[in-house]
C-alpha cells in the first residue's frame, strides 16, 4: 500500500533540507524545504505517488534555492530609496551640495530610461516591497528580481558614462 501524500512529502522535506544543510547552512536548508513543499502542495496537488513527487520535488528546490540566491544579492544592493533619502541633519553644507547634485543626476538618467525601468524604480523609491511591485507591474517576483537587475545595471551604465 502506498503511503499517504502528507507522509511522502514530510520525508521529502527532511531529505531536502538535510542535503541543502550540508551545502548552505541549517537556516537557508529549512527555507529551501519549506518552500519547496509548500509549492509541491499548490502547484502539484493531483501527484500522490512517491516516484512523481520526489523527483520533482529535488528539482524544484535546487530552483527555490537560486531564487533565494538570488533575492539575497537583490536584497545586499543598497536600494534606490537610500540613496535618494533626505539627508541627515548634521551633513555639512558641501555634503548637501555633493549629495544634491547626485540625486539630481540620478533622477535625470531615470528619466533616459525605459517606461519598464521608470515605473520599477517609482515604485521602489515610494516604498512598496518587491512583492508589492511585481503585483502592480503583472510580473512573477523572480521576473521583477531580472528587471531590477538589468534597471540597476541601465542605471549604472548611464550614471558613470557621464561622469
Amino acid at each position: 500500500m502506498a503511503a499517504p501524500r502528507e507522509e511522502i512529502l514530510e520525508k521529502l522535506r527532511e531529505r531536502i533540507a538535510a542535503y541543502w544543510t550540508s551545502i548552505d547552512g541549517r537556516d537557508r536548508a529549512e527555507d529551501i524545504a519549506q518552500q519547496t513543499i509548500m509549492l509541491l502542495i499548490s502547484k502539484y496537488p493531483h501527484l500522490h505517488s512517491e516516484e512523481d513527487l520526489v523527483p520533482l520535488g529535488i528539482a524544484s528546490s535546487r530552483r527555490v534555492r537560486w531564487s533565494l540566491i538570488r533575492k539575497e544579492k537583490l536584497d545586499k544592493v543598497t536600494p534606490l530609496s537610500s540613496t535618494l533619502d533626505p539627508q541627515s541633519p548634521d551633513e555639512d553644507p558641501e555634503g548637501l551640495a555633493v549629495r544634491a547634485q547626485r540625486q539630481a543626476q540620478i533622477e535625470e538618467h531615470i528619466l533616459t530610461l525605459g517606461d519598464r525601468c521608470r515605473d520599477i524604480f517609482q515604485y521602489l523609491v515610494e516604498g512598496f516591497s518587491y512583492e508589492e511591485t511585481a503585483q502592480r507591474m503583472g510580473a512573477n517576483l523572480d521576473t521583477l528580481y531580472v528587471w531590477v537587475h538589468r534597471c540597476k545595471k541601465k542605471l549604472k551604465d548611464c550614471i558613470g558614462g557621464a561622469k
